[in-house]
């Protein structure tokens, strides 16, 4: 990786010079830093398409009618003779038609996870901005800056957070991605990325702990926790945003 960085850095210079031939170490170091800050702005922009792409399927899953129950009754007495191999949840997802909702969900699971995605969307359109704001002839005034000392949640949606984490069901509360999509409250299309958010990682022992989808929540929103916490609930130590 630091070869291939190296050698694109050459053939960068090269080039420079090539329509400069006057330029300085400091001219080839300047340009150099307009190229970082430019993929760096094009990756944002990718990320934010990959972040409203799943914040339009969430939204699309959570809309659907539920799977009648005609149909469903339907798939359950085909599946042993078509896929006897396969559990019935799994069978049911793999095979019930695109058009509803298959597993029954829950409102507040539906809306603490939905918070999550357009926050994350925002604070990213915000990085956007903030670098999008450095070139222009005219800037407006930068926005102003958080507290440096966060604000703690209030009670209420500290407690909507851990319900939403209650009604996922999970064992010990602790979760793979395997065992999240399996909770079957969320749509197939967005385990990968709600896992990877909430852990920071794509698989090895990333997993999904309350700690870390309360911590995932507390930055998105910008506090910290409430001062009176529930019981049994904690908090690990903020990890670094990727």
């Amino acid at each position: 990786m630091e070869e291939s960085r190296g050698f694109g850095k050459s053939v960068l210079s090269n080039l420079f010079k090539s329509l400069c031939p006057q330029a300085t170490g400091r001219h080839l170091r300047m340009f150099h830093n307009w190229v970082k800050e430019y993929d760096q702005l094009e990756l944002l922009r990718r990320q934010v398409s990959v972040t409203r792409q799943q914040l339009h399927l969430f939204s699309s899953y959570c809309s659907k009618p539920p799977l009648p129950s005609e149909i469903r009754r339907d798939l359950l007495n085909a599946h042993q003779m078509r896929a006897p191999h396969l559990a019935e949840e799994d069978y049911l997802q793999a095979c019930a038609p695109g058009d509803y909702r298959t597993f029954h969900g829950h409102s507040v699971v539906d809306e603490v996870l939905s918070e999550m995605l357009v926050k994350h969307l925002a604070l990213q359109e915000e990085k956007i901005q903030q670098k999008q704001r450095l070139y222009l002839p005219n800037p407006p005034p930068p926005h102003p800056k958080q507290e440096v000392v966060k604000r703690r949640a209030d009670l209420k949606r500290w407690s909507k957070w851990n319900e939403a984490f209650d009604l996922l069901g999970l064992e010990n509360d602790v979760a793979t991605k395997d065992q999240l999509l399996k909770t079957r409250m969320l749509s197939p299309d967005n385990v990968d990325f709600i896992f990877r958010l909430v852990t920071g990682r794509h698989e090895g022992e990333a997993t999904f702990t309350r700690p870390r989808f309360l911590q995932t929540m507390s930055v998105l929103n910008h506090v910290r926790p409430p001062r009176l916490e529930p019981l049994g609930v904690a908090t690990e130590s903020p990890r670094s945003d990727d």
